[in-house]
């Protein structure tokens, strides 16, 4: 896993208000095939109680457009320890075409529990991204923006 520029740490690659695009990214530059996950943690829930209606990872990524063979991407969780990868993003929400594109994943009920989302769930979640390199070394799947997202209401 590499990052752009090389000095710091990944979340000061991925973390601007304002996405900066190729300024500032992470990317897997394994030589062969390989996963790589980046997880990033985030300020305490600003509400003791709260009814959380989901969480929504939200991601700007590109993809190299050489080769059929292109890095897959997926917005990730980790809960208590346990990891939970979303669905990765296909061709249509996430073209191999070298532009930068926004998708998301969101979770409706904590996958750790299969219940709703609780603010002590939200205060022990990291969020992320997972990003497998293709299966020909050199097609690479590049991340310059990770946030995350939780809706809610307030509990009287």
């Amino acid at each position: 896993n590499s990052q752009l520029p090389a000095s710091g740490e990944h979340w000061d690659k991925v973390d601007e208000p304002i996405p900066d695009d190729d300024t500032t990214y992470i990317w897997e530059d394994k030589t062969l095939s390989g996963t790589y996950y980046d997880t990033f943690l985030h300020d305490p829930f600003p509400r003791a109680e709260a009814t959380i209606s989901k969480v929504v990872v939200k991601i700007r990524a590109k993809r190299d457009y050489s080769n059929v063979y292109i890095a897959v991407i997926a917005a990730y969780l980790r809960i208590a320890g346990v990891s939970y990868a979303a669905i990765q993003f296909d061709q249509t929400e996430l073209p191999a075409d070298s532009a930068w594109h926004n998708v998301e994943r969101e979770w409706t009920t904590n996958p750790n529990t299969g219940l709703p989302w609780t603010v002590a769930n939200i205060n022990d979640l990291e969020f992320g991204v997972q990003i497998d390199q293709a299966y020909q070394a050199g097609k690479f799947g590049y991340v310059t923006q990770v946030y995350m997202e939780v809706p809610y209401t307030f509990t009287p």
